[in-house]
């Protein structure tokens, strides 16, 4: 079975311009995902043992 791919070729340095700006982009998703587990971390606990609601 032959597969077509529509993957582009680039150059060294095309590669690692495209490689940083993605890094960019996972770091900022990485700071966004530590906030949000921060937040959920702050949340106000729930006494479930004797407080069935």
């Amino acid at each position: 079975m032959t597969m077509k791919t529509t993957h582009t070729t680039a150059s060294r340095a095309e590669w690692l311009e495209a490689r940083k700006a993605l890094l960019a982009e996972e770091k900022q998703l990485t700071r966004q995902m530590d906030a949000i587990s921060a937040m959920r971390r702050a949340l106000p606990w729930v006494n479930a043992c004797c407080n069935p609601e």
